[in-house]
């Protein structure tokens, strides 16, 4: 009985166990992904611009000699240490937008937000631009999304 009895009493008398067990990971555990570098322009230039990643050296070469991608001209991209993505926003004359990257390490994903902001006038305009992150990590997926924002509002790319 006085095992019992001892038992008893540390269970009621010493406090529980700080500790807790890790709670598995989720998918919203998202990691922001910051921007290094970024190139915009507001003029349309050509059919052949592909959103998304641009995964080497010889594709971005080729592409920031084209006349109308001049703009691309200003990023200098090691591709050891860093990523491109290029987007395209289409709206209207005056549309804009934001960027958001996340990385979810759980899933394997990152996740590429574009909010678009419309300017108000009727005539279609896009803006494009390529943006600098770290580099992507192989497995991994990407997402884009894009979102539509409050009319007038945004950075202004």
């Amino acid at each position: 009985m006085k095992p019992f009895a001892l038992l008893l009493f540390c269970a009621v008398l010493l406090p529980a166990p700080t500790w807790q067990a890790r709670p598995p990971a989720s998918p919203t555990d998202e990691v922001a992904i910051p921007i290094v570098d970024e190139a915009v322009s507001r003029v349309f230039c050509s059919p052949r611009w592909e959103p998304g990643p641009i995964v080497d050296q010889e594709s971005f070469k080729k592409l920031r000699e084209a006349e109308c991608f001049s703009f691309l001209k200003k990023l200098d991209v090691d591709f050891s240490k860093h990523s491109l993505i290029a987007y395209r926003i289409r709206g209207d004359c005056m549309v804009h937008g934001s960027i958001k990257i996340t990385r979810n390490d759980t899933l394997k994903k990152y996740t590429f937000v574009v909010t678009k902001y419309y300017g108000g006038c009727r005539a279609a305009g896009s803006s494009q631009g390529i943006v600098v992150i770290e580099k992507l990590r192989p497995d991994y997926a990407i997402e884009n999304v894009e979102k539509e924002g409050q009319q007038g509002r945004g950075l202004g790319l």
